[in-house]
């Protein structure tokens, strides 16, 4: 299994899995055809074998079929037995209400993955 690394384009995220456990989405997802974006990522995360996962998620938008995509991602991701442990670290701007819901209607439909709500805002802070 090779890493998947997926350059960001106006209307697609970033995207870096390490075969490791170690996964990142990042950027803006309103792609015309989500399924066919998010349908290599879906093939490759039912394949992955990493004991534990840590999925981080720092999206500034994303449109309604692209959310839809990540509920079939994160589905994929909890109904692995390979993975022993799935974090996911959610990002969100403390403005956008809406983002952080999405989060919280994600962790709602899973069994066994823990989550964790970063603002993007704090996160800046501690950098600096």
């Amino acid at each position: 299994m090779e890493n998947l690394i997926i350059n960001r384009t106006q209307s697609t995220p970033r995207v870096i899995f390490n075969k490791n456990g170690n996964l990142l989405i990042e950027g803006r997802s309103f792609c015309e055809d989500p399924l066919n974006f998010y349908g290599i990522i879906f093939s490759w995360c039912s394949r992955l074998k990493a004991t534990d996962v840590i999925l981080e998620i720092n999206l500034d938008y994303l449109n309604t079929s692209s959310s839809k995509c990540l509920y079939e991602l994160v589905r994929i991701l909890d109904e692995n037995i390979k993975l022993k442990k799935v974090d996911i670290r959610w990002f969100y701007d403390s403005d956008d209400d809406e983002m952080f819901e999405t989060g919280q209607m994600l962790e709602d439909n899973t069994s066994r993955i823990k989550f964790e709500y970063l603002s993007v805002e704090s996160i800046s802070s501690c950098i600096l």
